[in-house]
């Protein structure tokens, strides 16, 4: 069922050959893949500033990480995955360390662009790291709540993310 007739694992995470994302361009971006350029692409088309991988870190137990994107705006992180990460992986772990050590939020933008929420961590209260479903925020404001998430502009940025084509080499 999983395999070909050579034996070759067919099946996602069933141990065969990794699938490489295909990097691609988007205005002068040179992104990891092209789900990371449909994000830049509804983004942009949105009006939502952002800085594309803005620095790497070394933490302090030497692990190190690049973050996908930063919010100006709202001091937000953003981290563009294909689909949301266990909870103990070594993915969320790094989300979870750049929050401690910036001190500020990361929201995880899982699958491309559609009309739901995201995983946003933060530092609570009580100093530990939370995980809540939160919509895409701008300038404080849920993007939905601001615009409508079915307005007009919400609508043109899923659009146009969905309708962007890249050439391929």
């Amino acid at each position: 069922f999983c395999q070909d007739s050579a034996g070759v694992d067919l099946c996602p995470g069933g141990g065969g050959r990794e699938m490489k994302p295909l990097p691609s361009v988007y205005k002068g971006y040179r992104c990891r893949s092209r789900l990371e350029a449909r994000w830049l692409c509804f983004l942009d088309t949105l009006g939502m500033q952002f800085i594309y991988e803005p620095e790497g870190f070394e933490f302090e137990d030497g692990t190190h990480y690049l973050p996908d994107l930063y919010f100006p705006e709202i001091r937000t992180w953003g981290e563009v995955k294909p689909f949301v990460p266990d909870d103990w992986s070594p993915e969320i772990q790094k989300i979870r360390q750049l929050v401690i050590e910036s001190q500020q939020p990361a929201i995880l933008l899982d699958g491309q662009p559609d009309f739901r929420h995201y995983w946003r961590f933060c530092i609570g209260d009580d100093r530990r790291i939370h995980r809540s479903m939160v919509p895409i925020d701008t300038k404080g404001n849920a993007i939905h709540r601001l615009l409508g998430m079915y307005s007009p502009a919400y609508h043109r940025a899923i659009t146009a993310s969905r309708a962007i084509r890249f050439d391929t080499h």
